[in-house]
């Protein structure tokens, strides 16, 4: 997370306030130094959008990626001058979608083969009625991870990511459901590269 600053606060959205892919979003943020000492303030959106808003008010709009669903963490930054005061804000906003996708992708996607203790990094895609593909990956979009044989593999986050991780040989499915659900064999082999 960025330092947070004295002096700029932003004032909207809040934390937790829900969004949707495609909507609009007003940034409000207010400084409380002097403005003409600073060259504006740099607004910056976890989907890539971003501004410099050189005068007060200092307001920021954008439309959220039709592909983005998740947290997203809006910033922003005075931008000084040499040697000036560097505040900086921000707030996570959750962005989501009240659909469920017509279609799921796992990558790989093809059955998995792996010996114990190996670890594989997961991306689940969604595609949704309105044909955009959106990464569905993590649990806080609505997917739900599930073995059926949590002896044999378990599915963790770690960080950003979901991870499959084996633990003994055996053979076992993988479920990954978000409205719709998608099932795939793994295999965990003692020796995966033996005959």
């Amino acid at each position: 997370m960025p330092p947070r600053g004295e002096k700029l606060r932003i004032t909207s959205p809040k934390n937790g306030d829900i969004f949707y892919p495609g909507q609009q979003i007003t940034v409000k943020a207010e400084y409380s130094g002097n403005s003409s000492d600073i060259d504006g303030i740099h607004f910056l959106a976890e989907d890539f959008s971003n501004d410099v808003i050189t005068k007060p008010p200092y307001e920021y709009q954008f439309i959220v990626n039709k592909e983005f669903l998740g947290k997203m963490m809006i910033m922003a930054y005075v931008m000084p001058p040499e040697d000036k005061d560097d505040s900086a804000d921000y707030v996570e906003v959750m962005i989501k979608t009240d659909e469920i996708p017509v279609k799921i992708e796992m990558f790989p996607s093809s059955p998995y083969l792996l010996s114990p203790g190996d670890e594989l990094i997961l991306a689940v895609d969604g595609t949704y009625a309105d044909g955009v593909a959106r990464d569905i990956t993590l649990t806080d979009k609505g997917t739900i991870y599930s073995s059926s044989d949590d002896s044999i593999f378990e599915v963790l986050q770690k960080d950003n990511y979901m991870v499959l991780k084996a633990k003994k040989p055996g053979r076992a499915k993988l479920t990954v459901k978000n409205g719709i659900a998608k099932t795939i064999d793994v295999d965990v082999q003692t020796d995966k590269y033996a005959p």
